[in-house]
């Protein structure tokens, strides 16, 4: 049986390691050395049936176990790929895509055990029951949200290297290719942990949705072993209420609030009130128009909201219209106005073609990669990999071999 031997790696050392005992201590108790030991954990090598045997009554488990841990059974992220996503794998661009990535996430897996690092658990996981409809959603998502930023220490601010923060959440995220209608993907499974990516071929702003509507998968829906985010399932709840916790976290509502304060645009050129009423039993409706010399929320207003944040000027539209500062029509003639505040905003430096630009954090296409030059190049020089090792990694990366190898020489 072909062996799949980072997952059979991950499973050795993780074993191990309950065990109690050190590499230098299992190679001795097998007659091998330390380096098959690690080379054995790090997936770069096969260990031979004898080894297998002994291995199972060092660990106290069956030989059973450990083959079905190495084998590619249904539950391989592949597989259930195939199973949960097909209009992914059955593309011939996009399988092929997300297999590499996989396969990288992989070695980085690997890696990670070689160097003894702590086991990837990932952000905290939220409460993901559904009780109610859209509005109950939606309201756990922007509450995530808050409580996130939070805890992340973001304050109100416009989240920077936003592929970065995710990132150190002990997450593996890329950009990868995807059929038009997909936007992002998210894989949890126990051969490579937490797994984000959106379709690369988006604009900058919208790829920043899709991290943000992604991670708030990895917060909720752990019990999922794939979720893809497509046109297709765009009703779902779990989806709407991944598209509340994106926006909320990308542009939190004080934020947003000092900036149109700053900009003194108040909100609707109508502000409606309605209040329960002690005397009657009913209530109270009035309005009121805003003062004097301020402004209603104007396209330019959106475009500024949009380029502090780093979102589209769609999505900035739509969440002015869930904290209240635009009503209905109002939305609808901002979106009417979207092309013209696009060229506006471009001259005035707010556009969205701006973005991104000479900021090398945005390169996030580029973050799962470096992830795993960084580890491999640690494992390197620790001894802990070869040089021959270390080449095979570099061929599934988007880095020169020769390349690859000066870096870890020269670091």
């Amino acid at each position: 049986m072909s062996l799949n031997l980072a997952a059979l790696g991950v499973k050795l050392a993780s074993l191990r390691s309950n065990a109690g005992l050190t590499q230098d201590e299992v190679a001795k108790r097998l007659g091998v050395s330390r380096a098959a030991v690690i080379h054995t954990e790090g997936g770069q090598r096969a260990p031979n049936a004898l080894e297998l045997a002994d291995l199972a009554n060092l660990y106290r488990v069956s030989l059973g176990d450990l083959m079905s841990a190495g084998a590619m059974s249904p539950s391989d992220p592949l597989v259930a790929l195939g199973r949960l996503a097909p209009e992914v794998t059955h593309d011939p661009v996009a399988g092929e895509a997300v297999r590499s990535c996989l396969a990288i996430c992989q070695e980085g897996v690997a890696l990670e055990t070689v160097l003894e690092r702590p086991v990837r658990s990932g952000p905290p996981a939220y409460e993901g029951v559904l009780r109610g409809g859209y509005a109950d959603a939606a309201l756990q998502g922007q509450d995530a949200a808050e409580q996130e930023r939070r805890r992340l220490g973001l304050s109100d601010n416009p989240i920077v290297g936003l592929p970065q923060v995710i990132s150190a959440q002990g997450i593996w995220v890329a950009e990868t290719d995807f059929p038009d209608g997909v936007s992002g993907l998210f894989l949890h499974h126990s051969s490579v942990g937490i797994v984000v990516l959106v379709n690369r071929a988006h604009s900058f702003t919208r790829r920043r949705f899709s991290y943000a509507h992604e991670y708030a998968h990895a917060l909720f829906d752990r019990d999922l072993e794939v979720q893809l985010t497509s046109k297709q399932n765009s009703n779902e709840l779990r989806e709407r209420r991944a598209n509340a916790f994106a926006a909320s976290f990308l542009l939190p509502r004080r934020g947003v609030e000092k900036l149109l304060t700053s900009l003194n645009a108040m909100g609707s050129s109508r502000i409606s009130y309605s209040s329960y009423d002690a005397a009657s039993g009913g209530h109270i409706e009035a309005e009121r128009r805003l003062p004097s010399g301020s402004q209603i929320v104007r396209a330019t207003h959106v475009a500024a909201v949009a380029h502090r944040f780093g979102v589209s000027y769609a999505a900035t539209c739509y969440r002015l219209f869930e904290l209240g500062y635009v009503n209905r029509q109002e939305l609808s003639e901002l979106m009417n106005r979207q092309d013209a505040a696009a060229a506006l905003g471009d001259a005035l430096g707010l556009g969205e073609s701006t973005l991104g630009k000479d900021d090398q954090t945005c390169r996030a296409d580029l973050e799962l990669v470096r992830q795993v030059a960084l580890l491999a190049i640690d494992a390197f020089q620790r001894q802990l990999i070869t040089k021959k090792r270390l080449l095979e990694i570099s061929d599934k990366l988007p880095i020169p071999r020769e390349q690859l190898l000066q870096f870890a020489n020269d670091e």
